[in-house]
């Protein structure tokens, strides 16, 4: 009886362990996601696909034979995370043909990327300044309207009862007309017209450009190539502390056995 109970305890101690390991890699997309997680770089951009073959097939994970979907030509999705592996890079994005509930990857350089705040703040890093006013005039109307990028003159929503506090305004830029714009990370990376707020009708200066192939600016680390010393270290960290307190319990069995 004793064994058994001992028996439990270890494969108990052993299964909670590896638990709380693990807890942080447990996330909603695939299993090649999962796994690899420590080598995925956030990415969070438009595409639109441009294949020599018409459509791009969406794979399980990168390097896979079968496809679990297609994209086709013109379609324009969004890449929540790239990766490296192989030497190619990877983006992934939704399977259409699931209603966006199932998640695949497929190679970017079968993509064009659309312009967006990225290239906008590439094309202007020099005019760009750190915000350190007061938005007075978002205050004072309770909404903004929301734009890709200054001067893009096509609006994308509005967002009423605007907390002021909770904006978080990092950047601002002056545009030629002398609007001065602020960027804002939580709501989506979008940019608002500090000096206009409300106003849909602001004029197009930087009609988007034809959308460009994609070049990293990000290290990525090849996960083809990758030891996954990361994950070695942690089973060993792990499998260390569980055989340690293994050893500790079965001297307290075989201490209190003596007694």
């Amino acid at each position: 009886m004793k064994k058994v109970v001992f028996f439990l305890v270890i494969v108990c101690l052993f299964l909670s362990v590896f638990q709380v390991a693990y807890a942080d890699s447990i996330f909603a997309f695939n299993d090649f996601f999962n796994r690899n997680q420590q080598h995925i770089v956030y990415l969070g951009r438009h595409f639109t696909a441009n294949s020599a073959d018409g459509y791009v097939p969406i794979m399980e994970e990168p390097g896979a034979l079968r496809a679990i979907g297609t994209i086709d030509n013109g379609e324009v999705v969004y890449m929540e995370f790239s990766c490296l592996y192989d030497g190619d890079y990877w983006g992934l994005t939704y399977v259409p043909e699931t209603d966006r509930s199932e998640f695949g990857w497929v190679r970017l350089s079968e993509f064009l990327v659309l312009y967006d705040y990225v290239a906008f703040e590439e094309d202007h890093i020099d005019e760009i300044y750190t915000y350190t006013g007061n938005p007075d005039e978002i205050a004072r109307t309770g909404a903004v309207v929301v734009w890709a990028w200054p001067g893009s003159g096509i609006p994308l929503w509005t967002i009423e009862d605007v907390n002021v506090e909770r904006l978080s305004i990092t950047f601002a830029y002056m545009d030629e007309t002398g609007l001065e714009w602020g960027f804002i990370w939580s709501f989506g990376n979008i940019w608002v017209c500090l000096s206009d707020p409300l106003n849909k009708d602001l004029p197009m200066l930087k009609p988007a450009p034809e959308p460009t192939m994609w070049v990293s600016d990000t290290v990525h680390k090849d996960i083809a190539k990758s030891d996954d010393s990361t994950l070695v270290l942690a089973i060993a960290l792990v499998g260390g502390l569980v055989v340690t307190s293994a050893l500790l319990i079965l001297f307290l069995f075989k201490r209190r056995e003596r007694s």
